[in-house]
């Protein structure tokens, strides 16, 4: 999940840097974007996933990273 880890790292970046709120919006807008891309992916590539259980990966993966749920 590459894509996954630098779109954390750059929202991860603007906290830090204080250009964004944890509270916005757009994280967890892009949180779900990044959800329906692997589904996507997924799909294409005929692979079994639900997009539940991708957005639990996503979700946790958030969480872990930047230290709160989204």
């Amino acid at each position: 999940m590459n894509l996954l880890e630098k779109c954390v790292t750059v929202i991860k970046e603007l906290i830090e840097k204080g250009e964004l709120q944890k509270g916005n919006p757009i994280i967890a807008e892009c949180k779900e974007i990044l959800v329906d891309d692997y589904y996507n992916i997924s799909q294409l590539n005929k692979e079994n996933r639900s997009k539940a259980s991708i957005a639990l990966e996503v979700n946790k993966y958030f969480a872990d990273k930047l230290g709160f749920e989204v």
